[in-house]
């Protein structure tokens, strides 16, 4: 902990740099609130507890709007469930990546939703990603809105009012962050979390060759088992950006309070450890 006067300092900094980057970074128009049918939503997220939890709750989802993220599309999920609205925020799924693979499968998820999707979906994506649009919006089901991704940081009156605007977010290190940060937005009452296990920390390693591994594994993986990649980076690194994503889930979880809107995590085990947990949907 800083003493009260470094703190105010530091706040002051993060409050002005962050303003700076609006103006640099953000789009001053008014992002649109979910097209709700119901006063809760849940919110999809790709861990593996996503599919016992939804199988669990089967007769308790028709109380609540769904929310898809990600590579859900690509799942035999995303027929049977037939989210009301889907988010994408990693920058794979508009800029180009060396990765032939990751753009093949970006590529795949665009054309699925565009000739799957046979309900009515919203799909929310940051302004930068408005040249993907050409794709998916063939299919006359799907709308598209855009949001603001910029990172705010800062006074806490400050950084209330820029997500109220929603010109600003804290730090997206997970889209998860978004996805909670639009519902709130939208005015539900009640948001739950399910396949939010944010559990990386038990499945990382550092092999012979120091290099860093990660124990990848999702809800829509074919194969029931942990995939092993190395990650580019270090150790160190890796735990800076847990620490960074875990503050923003704080941060959510200040701003939801004061919004008076109730956030579940539906997993037990989840590491979020700043939303309160149960077993089902009420």
């Amino acid at each position: 902990m800083y003493p009260p006067v470094l703190a105010l300092f530091y706040d002051f900094l993060d409050t002005l740099f962050s303003i700076i980057r609006i103006f640099i970074h953000s789009k001053f128009r008014k992002t649109k609130t979910f097209v709700t049918s119901h006063d809760k939503c849940l919110i999809m997220g790709n861990g593996p507890s996503l599919l016992p939890i939804l199988e669990k709750n089967k007769d308790r989802l028709g109380k609540c709007d769904l929310v898809a993220i990600n590579f859900m599309g690509l799942s035999p999920e995303y027929k049977i469930y037939k989210p009301n609205t889907y988010i994408l925020c990693d920058p794979i799924f508009w800029f180009d990546t060396p990765n032939e693979e990751t753009k093949q499968r970006v590529l795949n998820l665009y054309q699925t939703l565009a000739e799957t999707t046979s309900w009515k979906m919203q799909i929310y994506i940051p302004y930068k990603a408005q040249k993907i649009t050409n794709i998916i919006s063939s299919n006359k089901n799907i709308t598209i809105a855009y949001y603001n991704k910029t990172k705010f940081e800062g006074f806490t009156s400050v950084k209330h009012w820029i997500y109220k605007k929603q010109l600003g977010m804290p730090r997206t290190q997970n889209i998860l962050i978004v996805a909670l940060m639009l519902a709130i937005h939208s005015k539900y009452k009640t948001i739950y979390l399910a396949g939010a296990d944010n559990d990386w920390m038990k499945n990382i390693w550092v092999d012979e060759k120091n290099q860093l591994r990660l124990g990848d594994y999702h809800f829509y993986k074919e194969e029931k088992k942990i995939t092993s990649r190395i990650l580019s980076f270090s150790l160190a690194s890796f735990c800076s950006s847990l620490y960074f994503t875990f503050n923003s889930y704080a941060q959510v979880a200040q701003y939801s309070q004061k919004k008076s809107i109730k956030i579940f995590n539906l997993f037990e085990k989840s590491f979020i450890d700043v939303f309160e947990k149960t077993n089902f949907i009420e």
